[in-house]
């Protein structure tokens, strides 16, 4: 496997550029390659000072310093702007499906014989990441620390191996969001993608309105889908249907209230949004299989410890 890093300043033009990106880095300071639109591979472009702007898939997207934007193979980038630092990585999809049949093969007979039932092309979320505890963050600050220690005036040798790392820490942070798309199935992997944004708007509404009656409606409105759509998105994509994902929000709430809280119980019953008290103390007790009074008698008992809750974002 080669590499190819180059480095792009302000007379760079787009002429210089490859028709298909492979296993290749780019360092680029002040870059005026705007409004330039490609077809790319799985990349990375992390912002070292400054700014950069690109369109994805018609969707904007802004990085800022120590962020970086995963886009995924097939998609149409356009860049729009930039200004300071940064470092754009191409990775060729036989490597990242060569990492990632590997990682996905239950045992070494099957990573000998690359079993063809692992034959799902990798989708990952599309976006803009700023997380510096996920695998991929930490592998780019550390390149961006050893590139600016260099004189990079040109060519630079970077060690292969980059890319399998860089590949597999993909694979590993974006599991959840794997797992999810290829729950949902569309014509293209752009439909599969814009259902996946629209059902995770719908899925932060219901986390961040938990102090409210559910409302398949309303959160279907705000998800810009129908509500029989939303619904049977939804469930295909999270295995939880939208009014068990907010009961479960609103239960996670409950208990913690109950614990740090000094309030009543029907203050609680109130702050969540139940219609009544004997409401509340019904759904607590079915959801966790005990009153709201034990919960609050008993400060030992932990959420973690309940197995209906739900990983959040």
């Amino acid at each position: 496997m080669t590499v190819q890093f180059t480095k792009i300043s302000s007379t760079y033009t787009t002429s210089k550029l490859p028709e298909q990106f492979s296993n290749q880095i780019y360092y680029s300071e002040n870059s005026t390659l705007n409004n330039f639109t490609y077809r790319s591979s799985y990349s990375l472009k992390f912002v070292v000072s400054g700014f950069e702007s690109y369109q994805v898939q018609g969707r904007e997207m802004i990085i800022c310093p120590n962020e970086h934007l995963l886009v995924n193979d097939g998609n149409e980038v356009t860049t729009i702007g930039a200004h300071g630092k940064a470092i754009s990585l191409f990775i060729a999809p036989e490597t990242l499906r060569d990492v990632y049949t590997v990682i996905k093969a239950r045992s070494l007979e099957e990573q000998l014989d690359k079993v063809e039932a692992i034959d799902q092309t990798p989708i990952f979320r599309a976006g803009v990441y700023r997380s510096q505890n996920i695998q991929t963050q930490k592998l780019l600050l550390s390149l961006a620390r050893h590139l600016s220690k260099k004189d990079i005036a040109g060519k630079y040798n970077i060690d292969p191996s980059l890319f399998f790392k860089l590949s597999a820490a993909i694979i590993n942070d974006q599991r959840d969001h794997s797992t999810r798309l290829h729950n949902l199935s569309g014509p293209k992997t752009s439909t599969v993608q814009e259902q996946y944004e629209r059902l995770l708007i719908g899925y932060q509404y219901l986390r961040d309105n938990w102090n409210i009656p559910f409302s398949l409606q309303a959160t279907a409105v705000v998800s810009m889908l129908s509500p029989y759509h939303f619904h049977r998105l939804f469930k295909n994509c999270f295995s939880v249907t939208p009014y068990q994902y907010h009961l479960r929000i609103k239960m996670e709430k409950a208990l913690t209230i109950l614990q740090k809280k000094d309030y009543a119980i029907s203050e609680v019953s109130c702050h969540l949004g139940f219609k009544d008290t004997n409401t509340f103390r019904r759904a607590f007790k079915k959801f966790y299989g005990f009153t709201p009074s034990y919960a609050r008698q008993n400060k030992h008992v932990l959420i973690q410890n309940n197995p209906q809750s739900l990983k959040v974002l």
